[in-house]
């Protein structure tokens, strides 16, 4: 027994699998775990004396087919170091993104054994976690109030939108379809979701299980089609008129009662503009955080400078082209339309990455900052997990047989 675990223990795909499960519990305690799992079962990966020839055979290909856009857009996001406001700060950004990336490449490349039974320990993850949560919201925040200086509620934000990115993994590979625990998880994270005060996890979890049970309905290519005119749709609201978002308010009027909707579009407003008297070539990488340090703001009219003091636009798509300019918000949404391919590219997988996908969009254009690692290391396990489910889906299939 001992031997049988130490052997494990010495398997990076078993330490990876071990800490995808454990990251939900862990992350209440610890909001930015995610980088932390993601790179230590990538050097565990690398180390392995097992793992030699396959880096040694397969790198080229990995470099090849998955880091081109990369090359091209950290080349470029380097570059703009010479004219950013905050040198030292987009260079820590850009290395640390870069880091995350390569990591991701790496285990996704790999053949990871994952069974059955680990998606119901994730499952049962998923649910402690969302009760740590709904818990300590509901009972005076005491775990807050231990683990943080500055206990305030919306600390959980980034927990919850980080669990449910991690959710679709368990709903929607079929791997657990007629298990009680899909259904007990369910309800849990929706408790949760509905319990805290991310106005950005709620849209996310509404629109990316929208979109997966739609994806059971709507054939491939119109949803390919609908997922291609939404981005590009995005691209051009939130560039150039991210006022017309003020009609959204209709459809959710909390939004805007409690002030959230329109202090955000006020954000994107002025950044828009900002971001516009930056091209063709961008104000640097991590500019958008820094415009009160610099004359930028007082040097473009009609906007509203105290909202350029958010030290992020809080989307992704006005971020990449204030601070890229053209070549950065070009290399972008290539990006965008491979993670729509990706999605649709297994139809039996189809539902979870689909889904995934509109919630990844979701929280990249009303929400988290571009350069945040700990939200890519989020979507980058949930991504490699979904990849190695298919094995799982191909290997209960021919059990049936």
């Amino acid at each position: 027994m001992y031997n049988h675990l130490k052997l494990k223990l010495q398997n990076p795909n078993f330490i990876f699998c071990l800490l995808a499960i454990l990251l939900p519990i862990i992350l209440p305690f610890a909001r930015r775990a995610a980088p932390i799992i993601l790179i230590s079962a990538t050097l565990l990966f690398i180390l392995n004396p097992i793992n030699k020839s396959f880096i040694k055979d397969n790198l080229h290909l990995m470099i090849q087919k998955r880091f081109t856009l990369a090359i091209c857009f950290f080349a470029y996001a380097t570059i703009t170091l010479f004219w950013s406001p905050v040198s030292l700060r987009a260079l820590n950004a850009i290395a640390a993104t870069s880091l995350i990336l390569f990591c991701t490449i790496v285990l996704y490349s790999t053949d990871l054994n994952i069974r059955k039974n680990h998606y119901i320990y994730a499952s049962i993850s998923l649910s402690i976690a969302s009760l740590i949560i709904i818990l300590d919201l509901n009972t005076g925040q005491y775990l807050l109030h231990l683990i943080h200086n500055r206990p305030e509620s919306y600390r959980y934000n980034m927990v919850i939108v980080s669990l449910i990115i991690i959710s679709f993994i368990i709903f929607k590979t079929e791997v657990l379809k007629r298990s009680i625990w899909v259904y007990v998880t369910g309800l849990i994270l929706l408790l949760a979701v509905f319990t805290s005060e991310s106005e950005s996890a709620k849209i996310a979890f509404i629109l990316g299980y929208g979109v997966s049970f739609l994806s059971f309905i709507i054939p491939r290519r119109f949803s390919i089609a609908f997922f291609t005119a939404g981005l590009i749709a995005a691209w051009l609201v939130f560039i150039f008129e991210p006022s017309l978002l003020t009609k959204t308010t209709w459809i959710w009027p909390s939004l805007a009662e409690k002030g959230h909707a329109a202090e955000r579009i006020n954000i994107w407003t002025s950044y828009s503009k900002f971001a516009l008297a930056g091209l063709p070539f961008g104000w640097g990488v991590e500019s958008t955080s820094a415009v009160n340090l610099t004359s930028y703001g007082a040097a473009i009219p009609g906007i509203l400078n105290s909202s350029l003091n958010a030290h992020h636009p809080h989307n992704n798509i006005i971020q990449i082209v204030a601070e890229m300019g053209l070549p950065g918000a070009s290399i972008v949404f290539s990006a965008s339309l491979i993670l729509v391919q990706w999605a649709h590219s297994c139809e039996r997988l189809r539902p979870a990455r689909a889904g995934l996908s509109a919630a990844i969009f979701t929280v990249c254009f009303i929400s988290h900052g571009f350069w945040q690692v700990w939200w890519w290391s989020a979507v980058a396990i949930s991504c490699i997990l979904l990849k190695a489910s298919k094995k799982v889906l191909t290997r209960s299939k021919i059990n049936k047989i």
